[in-house]
């Protein structure tokens, strides 16, 4: 049986209900009406639109989460906590944020270092220090 046999079987009950299924007609009736208010509303969406906006709200959301990540990392750094110490702070997040956080630490670390040496002989400058770009 398909969906549209079954609307078809349920619209004959509405049409000619027998005495002990006025109940069910009455029900079918209001999931019927359910049913095209559904179909219609669905009709009028824009699907492409949506899928467009929730795009950009993953994005957003991707955007917002690396921000946060380099935040953490940042006031790791900051603090100028050695390894072990970064380490034990966020041993308690998920694997991936520590991966995350410990690796944008070492990069600033790295950067700092780098800053270090070469100030010595000469200029060196980053387009975006810091920030994990």
């Amino acid at each position: 049986m398909t969906a549209t046999s079954s609307v078809e079987i349920l619209q004959d009950l509405i049409k000619n209900p027998p005495q002990d299924k006025e109940d069910e007609a009455v029900a079918t009736q209001r999931l019927l009406n359910e049913y095209e208010d559904c179909n219609q509303e669905l009709s009028e969406f824009d699907e492409a639109k949506r899928v467009l906006e929730l795009d950009s709200i993953r994005w957003l959301k991707h955007c917002r989460q690396i921000a946060l990540l380099n935040i953490h990392a940042l006031s790791l750094f900051v603090q100028n906590l050695d390894r072990e110490v970064v380490l034990r702070h966020i041993s308690h997040k998920p694997w991936i944020e520590r991966h995350e956080i410990i690796t944008r630490w070492a990069w600033m670390t790295r950067q700092k270092e780098e800053i270090k040496k070469k100030s010595k002989r000469k200029i060196i400058s980053f387009n975006h220090l810091y920030l994990c770009k």
